[in-house]
C-alpha cells in the first residue's frame, strides 16, 4: 500500500513538472480505439517520430481536407 502511494505522489509530482516544460503545449486527453493505438505505436517506434506530433498533423490535415468541402 505504501509503495502504491509512493508512487501515486512520484506521478503527480512528475505532471507538475512536466506542466513546466510544456510552453507550447496543453495536455488533452482522450479515448482511441485498440487498434488505432497500435498502429500509432508501431508508425511512431519505426520513425521516431513522438505520438504527439503525429496526431498534430493528422489533426490539422483532417480538419484542412474537412474545411475544403464546406
Amino acid at each position: 500500500m505504501l509503495f502504491t502511494t509512493m508512487k501515486y505522489v512520484i506521478l503527480v509530482l512528475e505532471d507538475y513538472a512536466m506542466a513546466d516544460r510544456l510552453k507550447n503545449r496543453i495536455r488533452f486527453s482522450t479515448t482511441l480505439d485498440k487498434k488505432t493505438v497500435q498502429l500509432l505505436k508501431e508508425y511512431s517506434d519505426k520513425t521516431m517520430i513522438p505520438s504527439s506530433k503525429i496526431i498534430d498533423v493528422a489533426i490539422q490535415e483532417y480538419i484542412k481536407n474537412k474545411e475544403k468541402s464546406l
